[in-house]
């Protein structure tokens, strides 16, 4: 459940940063697709097998359905970590950019007076 509490809370800090990655580009795609589409077939795929029987027989060589659930889980909340980072990056150029404006039009922090009394 954590997994996929993380992979939620990824795509819901990302939805609204979207239009940062382009209009149609594949990460926004594969943000929605994650939602929609991947998230829930990987969910239903496991949930629809026996527990007892997910949890213990191998499917995938040794993994059982669980172990493959888990590492698919991993994988989507990787992908939405790196989107989310694309996403992010345009607004963290942007404080950049305006510290840098505001560094050249006022100066250093320490350039104005200072307020601390000292000793008399």
């Amino acid at each position: 459940m954590s997994r996929v509490h993380r992979i939620g809370a990824l795509i819901t800090d990302t939805l609204p940063r979207l239009r940062n990655l382009g209009q149609g580009s594949l990460d926004s795609y594969s943000v929605v697709a994650t939602a929609t589409d991947y998230l829930p077939e990987a969910l239903g795929g496991y949930l629809r097998l026996p527990r007892e029987w997910a949890d213990t027989r191998p499917i995938d060589g040794y993994k059982t359905a669980l172990m493959v659930l888990i590492d698919q889980l991993e994988l989507l909340a990787a992908t939405m970590d790196k989107v989310l980072d694309a996403a992010t990056r345009s607004d963290a150029r942007a404080l950049i950019a305006h510290g840098q404006f505001l560094q050249a039009k006022f100066g250093h922090p320490t350039d104005g007076p200072d307020l601390n009394p000292g000793p008399a």
